[in-house]
This record gives C-alpha cells, sequence and structure tokens, in this order.
C-alpha cells in the first residue's frame, strides 16, 4: 500500500516539484531548417542560384573570384520569454580545396529582406569585398580545410558576438558563410536545402545515392527566462514551510 499523501509528505512533494522545474529549466531542442539559402557568385554577379543544390564559400585567383552564402531561418516558432541558450549551425562539405587549410566563418546579416529567389552577387544584402560593416562575425571552424569531407559545425555563442534577443524579436535569422581566405585561395562547398540523396555527394568517393540527407539545419536550445523560472521555484519552495506549520496546528 502507498503512504497516504497527508500535509506531513506534502512539502518533500512540493521540493521535488522544484526540482522538476529546475529539470525543466534545461530546455528543449529544436532543429530547424533554412526557410532560404543561395550561394552569390562574383564571376556571374547578376545570376540568381537559389535553386542550386550546393552552397560554396571561398575565394579563388588570390580573391578574384569570390563565393558566398546566405541562410535565413525562421526563429519564430520560439516561445515569447525563452532565451537561447545553445545555437549551432550544421554544413555537410562535400568538395574543398585551396592552397592552405583554412576554414569558414558565420556572420550575421543585419538585412534581412533578402530572398533566395532573387538573391545574387550584385542584389546581395552586404557589400561584398569591401567590408564587413553590416555584418557582426559570429563563429569560425577549423574543420573545414582543403581536405575536410563530412560535417561541419558552428557554435553561434561562443564568441559573444551575437545577440539572440535581437532575431528573436523579429522571428529571423540571416547569416552569411564564406572561407576567412575571403581574398586568398580557398574554397568550401556545402550541401543546400535543394540536396537530395543523388546529389549532394562526396566528391571522387561516392557514386550513388546516400542514406541521409545532408540538408543545412540550425539546432536551437530555449529555456525560459530566468527569473521567471526562479520566481516560479521559489514560490513553491516557500510554500513547504507554510504546509508544515499547517500540518502541525492541524
Amino acid at each position: 500500500m502507498g503512504e497516504k499523501l497527508t500535509m506531513r509528505n506534502r512539502p518533500a512533494l512540493l521540493v521535488v516539484a522544484a526540482l522538476a522545474m529546475a529539470g525543466q529549466a534545461s530546455g528543449a531542442t529544436v532543429t530547424l531548417s533554412p526557410t532560404d539559402d543561395a550561394l552569390v557568385y562574383s564571376f556571374a554577379p547578376d545570376t540568381n542560384y537559389g535553386d542550386n543544390p550546393g552552397l560554396a564559400g571561398g575565394g579563388a585567383f588570390n580573391g578574384a573570384e569570390q563565393w558566398v552564402s546566405f541562410l535565413r531561418f525562421d526563429l519564430s516558432g520560439i516561445p515569447e520569454g525563452q532565451v537561447i541558450t545553445g545555437a549551432t549551425l550544421n554544413l555537410f562539405q562535400f568538395l574543398g580545396g585551396g592552397f592552405a587549410p583554412i576554414g569558414a566563418s558565420v556572420y550575421r546579416v543585419a538585412n534581412d529582406s533578402w530572398s533566395e529567389g532573387t538573391v545574387t552577387w550584385n542584389a546581395a544584402p552586404v557589400i561584398l569585398g569591401v567590408d564587413l560593416n553590416d555584418n557582426t562575425r559570429i563563429s569560425a571552424n577549423d574543420n573545414a580545410g582543403t581536405t575536410y569531407r563530412g560535417w561541419s559545425t558552428w557554435d553561434l555563442l561562443a564568441s559573444g558576438q551575437w545577440n539572440p534577443a535581437t532575431d528573436l524579436a523579429d522571428g529571423v535569422l540571416s547569416v552569411a558563410v564564406y572561407s576567412d581566405a575571403f581574398r586568398g585561395t580557398q574554397t568550401h562547398n556545402w550541401c543546400s536545402k535543394e540536396s537530395d540523396l543523388t546529389n549532394c555527394l562526396i566528391a571522387g568517393v561516392e557514386t550513388g545515392p546516400v542514406t541521409e540527407l545532408r540538408r543545412p539545419s540550425l539546432e536551437l536550445t530555449a529555456v525560459p527566462l530566468p527569473g521567471a523560472f526562479w520566481l516560479a521555484a521559489t514560490g513553491i519552495l516557500c510554500l513547504a514551510p507554510r504546509a508544515h506549520r499547517h500540518r502541525r496546528t492541524a
């Protein structure tokens, strides 16, 4: 027979409830696919590549030829009053090349008005190859050099340069990805959201369909605002002494 629920054991149950809330505060992780992604190419400055099954970043011929990729994510599904405690961008590199094992960086793009169906080198949301006035560098990646093939990840919170609250407020995050050797000779090629099981293969190694899609994704972990959680948890714990006193006077 289980113990009867009385005022005597209720304080312990209230503590358990508070601990359960603490477990919820560890956050829930969601995986987002980009709503838009596209590469832009300096040698075809008015061409749109929004339906291309690949993305690219880097430069060739000492920077005379350049690629930059843009991705946009819809954050409107994150409930109001949540804070982002984890953010990882995942891209699959199927081809890379150059003369130095230089990785790629992710930059926040301030202008979210671009779309994959219209963006070109000449109509990009930043002044490419000139400066990064519109951008904030979020994260660098060193595991995407000249020979690496596979998943590359960027921790968007590691540098402390991105404040997610701004993008949570308008519900959109836009980023640009390209090689750190933007003016040098270093290229990266990643799968896009248009990639399927047959057209994003590791160059020179795979010749047939793969078993899993290799499309870009953004993994976000969100938790309630700390103040709201601790206020609720404190309120629960404060009830315990009152319940105990009630038992003694009952």
